[in-house]
């Protein structure tokens, strides 16, 4: 099973933050989708690793935590997605954008990394390195 590009491709990230409840990552996208991440992810350029999620609330010697949802989303300001992938052995997730930033998820465990919701529920779920679509 694979995901459906056309949910991701052409659209932008409208928030990113941690939900301190579930822990998990919430990144919402312009088109209503809603994507939910429990695992690590990280956000790269074509010369390095610009966040990490395990960045969240590190102090590294700057006057304040770091915000890794605000940090991110200064990143992507008016960027659009250019592609998308989901690992069909992983599930891993890769979201490309305008100039050369991709937001990367990496699966550790087999029990729902990722959610993908919209307005009319679960669209799809990873589960022990399969992708799942709500029918």
């Amino acid at each position: 099973m694979q995901v459906d590009k056309s949910l991701f491709i052409g659209k932008t990230v409208t928030k990113i933050e941690l939900d301190k409840e579930t822990q998990e990552w919430v990144f919402d996208f312009s088109n209503d989708i809603n994507l939910r991440v429990s695992t690590p992810w990280r956000i790269i350029n074509d010369k390095e690793i610009l966040r990490t999620s395990g960045d969240e609330g590190q102090i590294y010697g700057l006057p304040e935590p770091v915000n890794v949802g605000k940090n991110v989303m200064d990143l992507l300001k008016g960027k659009k997605i250019t592609n998308f992938n989901a690992d069909p052995i992983t599930t891993d997730l890769t979201f490309e954008f305008d100039g050369n930033l991709k937001i990367q998820t990496f699966n550790d465990s087999g029990y729902e990394p990722w959610i993908i919701w919209s307005k009319n529920g679960v669209e799809y779920v990873s589960s022990g390195c399969k992708i799942y679509h709500s029918s």
